[in-house]
């Protein structure tokens, strides 16, 4: 969304977007900056009032551990290296999972806190999670716990009478439902999460079925749903001095997970463990509450071939749950009863009749109760006999960057790292948004919605309200603008045959040292290397520089950017065919290139590279090269010695 900011005073100004649609008007916001920002850090407020959500954009790599407080991070040479010229201290360092897929925890911990877990759910951006387990037996307890320590970082509800059986967030995640079972008879509370205070909202009356809650989903603050017994129930709690329990279907075959469609919350899905099908036993059901009408997810076999058909399998389904975005159902399956463990598969909806199953896991313990996502791919599955949570994807830790020594890319964080980092886990450091500081007559900026805000799409209207230390005059769109799905935009086309000849290969960096991307290509008819610059958010400069000739790069193939001198900013270095040849293009000035590369190898040594790459090959923290020799059959490494030399 570009936009443009004037200020009298060329103070520093923040821009709040608002969207609204066509038909409505925009949610009042206060009239103080303080006020405004109370709300920007509320998550609840910010959906209330419609703030637009602006979208992240990361530098990543690998990280290096080298002792408590201290890693390095090889990717500021290459990839990561734009955000280098907004600054990295005081920047956050996240830790990632290394591995997407769950697996079980507690064996990491100095000490297990977990009794019979049944449910987890993350807080967050899921580096803690709010546990349901037992207390004592015939007792539950919630807590909240650090996944990467096992830490009980806040203790909600100490003891309460029943055995937990289900955990479900109300849908503002203030709240959160527990479903447990007293000899039979299911009862429903309400824990909050700001004091702890646990509300009895529901119990057993005589009129449904007896039995635990199997599956628990919020349909907002006054109802929910739950599967007992062969029935789904609604129960509504609005009357809380009558409250009640109808049944909305009791000739199920043992349902169990239950979730509400985030984008139409008419529909459930539900998984039905026992049901007798054509394929197997056991189905997810797709269930409109308004018509009662209900279908097997996916309706019929997906087409693999002309006239060839394969059935989608969910054998004895039971615990469910949807990604973030709604998009994706995941579920635990048996396919085997008789050897202890289950699956975790998933599913796209929004594919028509042709939705596509795969698996995500195999392997976990046939005990697996629940399981629940979370922010950045985080996967939580509760382990109850067990004792433990198995984990997979999201942020694993969080800390401060408090230090930096550029020439070896050390970074030092605030706090020790617990646990221990596993080499080459993966890390990510977030890009700072656009700081503006605009002129009397105005300032260009630019803002990157991240349009899930409004993840059906459609007709919007959008407000942008200024702010310094006094709320400044908002400007809006005087005509809809139509969120799309898909990418609507043209292409951006650069160079021709006199500037880019057959490029074979392109790369992203920061080549000019102003913290955006740029990028160079390797053109294998010219016999050169063309570096575009950005000028101004997805523009770059219609006069690119040229690198290179025939009796340099002859007919380059692929091209990498990397800190080669150690000097703090990005060369390039060229894999080049026809010369059997590396060149490496020293920057010596921003965007600015020496006259005279590196030259290194021959048909001996890199006969016909085809790629080149660069990274620290001999952990004593320069980039060093190599290159893949098609001709050889070899790979070549290039060790740098000293700055800008290699052995």
């Amino acid at each position: 969304i570009p936009y443009t900011v004037r200020d009298e005073e060329s103070d520093e100004v923040q821009v709040v977007f608002q969207w609204k649609r066509p038909n409505e008007e925009f949610p009042p916001l206060p009239d103080t900056p303080a006020e405004i920002n109370a709300i920007l850090a509320d998550p609840v407020q910010r959906r209330e009032r419609h703030i637009c959500t602006e979208y992240p954009t990361w530098v990543e790599g690998r990280v290096v551990q080298i002792d408590s407080t201290h890693v390095r991070l090889p990717e500021l040479a290459t990839t990561a290296s734009s955000i280098l010229a907004h600054g990295v201290v005081g920047r956050e360092l996240e830790i990632l999972r290394a591995s997407k897929v769950p697996q079980p925890i507690a064996a990491t911990w100095a000490s297990n806190p977990l009794n019979h877990p049944v449910a987890a759910l993350p807080i967050g951006d899921g580096i803690e999670a709010l546990v349901l387990d037992r207390a004592s037996p015939s007792a539950w307890r919630l807590r909240q716990i650090d996944l990467a320590t096992g830490v009980v970082t806040r203790v909600l509800v100490s003891s309460a009478p029943g055995e937990p059986s289900a955990m479900a967030f109300e849908r503002d995640e203030l709240s959160a439902l527990i479903a447990s079972d007293i000899g039979g008879a299911w009862q429903l509370a309400r824990v909050k999460l700001a004091d702890g205070v646990v509300t009895p909202l529901i119990e057993f009356d005589g009129t449904t079925e007896a039995g635990a809650v199997r599956g628990l989903a919020s349909q907002g603050a006054d109802s929910a749903l739950v599967t007992v017994a062969s029935s789904l129930i609604r129960l509504d709690y609005s009357d809380a001095q009558t409250p009640r329990s109808v049944t909305l279907f009791d000739d199920l075959a043992t349902p169990w997970g239950v979730v509400v469609d985030p984008l139409n919350t008419n529909r459930i899905y539900l998984a039905e463990r026992d049901a007798q099908t054509d394929f197997g036993i056991g189905r997810l059901l797709s269930i409109r509450l308004d018509t009662r009408e209900r279908h097997a997810i996916p309706e019929r076999p997906i087409a693999i071939l002309e006239d060839v058909f394969e059935p989608v399998i969910f054998d004895h389904p039971r615990s469910l749950a949807l990604d973030r975005s709604g998009a994706r159902l995941l579920v635990i399956t048996q396919s085997d009863l008789s050897d202890g463990t289950q699956e975790l598969q998933a599913i796209d909806l929004g594919k028509g009749d042709q939705p596509r199953s795969f698996q995500l896991a195999s392997g976990l313990p046939e005990d697996s109760a629940s399981i629940a996502t979370g922010a950045n791919g985080l996967l939580l599955v509760a382990l109850t006999n067990a004792d433990d949570l198995a984990v997979g994807g999201g942020i694993e830790q969080q800390r401060t960057i408090d230090g930096l020594e550029l020439a070896q890319r050390h970074v030092h964080v605030s706090a020790a790292f617990s646990p221990a980092l596993s080499a080459g886990q993966p890390f990510r450091v977030r890009a700072p948004s656009r700081v503006l500081r605009p002129s009397p007559s105005g300032t260009r900026g630019y803002f990157t919605w991240d349009s899930q805000d409004v993840p059906e799409g459609g007709s919007v209207m959008l407000r942008a309200v200024p702010m310094d230390a006094e709320r400044g005059v908002e400007g809006a769109t005087e005509a809809p603008k139509v969120i799309r799905s898909a990418l609507g935009a043209e292409p951006v086309a650069l160079g021709d045959a006199s500037v880019t000849n057959d490029p074979r290969f392109v790369t992203a960096a920061d080549l000019d040292g102003d913290g955006d991307l740029d990028l160079a290509s390797a053109n294998t008819g010219s016999s050169t290397l063309t570096v575009f610059f950005q000028e101004s958010p997805g523009v770059f400069g219609s006069t690119p520089i040229s690198l290179g000739s025939a009796s340099v790069t002859y007919a380059p193939v692929s091209v990498t950017a990397a800190d080669l001198d150690g000097d703090g900013d990005i060369d390039l270095a060229s894999a080049n065919i026809g010369s059997n040849t590396l060149t490496v293009f020293f920057q010596e000035s921003p965007g600015s290139f020496g006259s005279t590369p590196l030259s290194l190898g021959n048909a001996s040594v890199t006969n016909y590279p085809q790629s080149v790459t660069a990274a620290d090959l001999d952990g004593d923290g320069d980039i060093d090269l190599a290159s893949a020799n098609h001709f050889s059959n070899t790979l070549t490494v290039f060790f740098q010695e000293s700055p800008g030399v290699f052995g």
